[in-house]
């Protein structure tokens, strides 16, 4: 084994088996793998989560609009997710809040997975898949938004066309939308 290896694959273990990841170290206390908060900093976005979560998508966009926290990623990711979602859905307006939270910060795991969704919407499979590769390179570990973007296009190629994760479908359902 050469020095360098001797030194760091201990390191490099010991991280990995306690759960770091370089995003977890410049991660906010939102969770999202990059946003401006600080750990003891109130949830500003906490209502809209909710409301996006819900799927009352005119009311989630009522509240960022008031909220107007256009320098946060996740702001803009939760703009992009409601405009996507709508009825109708305004793909032009998602995009531009993806790419306003991905200018603020270029790995934020939620806006880079919502944008390979939004690319099968549309029906770019091959869009798709360079932001599933963009999206692997963030983290060491495979994260929770590369394994649902991943899913999105495996059933994308299955179907030949977008179609929304069973368990969202199951959840809308489930709250009567």
């Amino acid at each position: 084994m050469k020095p360098i290896t001797r030194i760091f694959c201990p390191v490099f273990c010991a991280l990995a088996l306690s759960g770091w990841t370089p995003a977890l170290a410049s991660a906010s206390g939102s969770g999202t793998g990059g946003g401006s908060e600080s750990a003891q900093a109130p949830d500003t976005l906490a209502q809209a989560r909710s409301l996006v979560q819900a799927g009352q998508w005119p009311e989630a966009l009522a509240e960022l609009k008031r909220i107007n926290a256009a320098s946060d990623p996740d702001w803009n990711n939760l703009m992009g997710v409601a405009s996507r979602r709508g009825d109708p859905p305004d793909f032009p307006a998602a995009e531009k809040y993806y790419a306003a939270a991905l200018a603020i910060n270029p790995k934020h795991r939620p806006t880079l997975e919502y944008l390979g969704e939004l690319r099968l919407q549309e029906g770019n499979l091959a869009e798709a898949e360079a932001v599933l590769a963009r999206l692997r390179k963030t983290t060491f570990f495979r994260s929770a938004e590369y394994s649902e973007l991943q899913d999105a296009v495996d059933r994308y190629k299955a179907a030949g066309h977008y179609v929304p994760s069973p368990a969202k479908a199951a959840e809308k359902e489930r709250q009567g939308y």
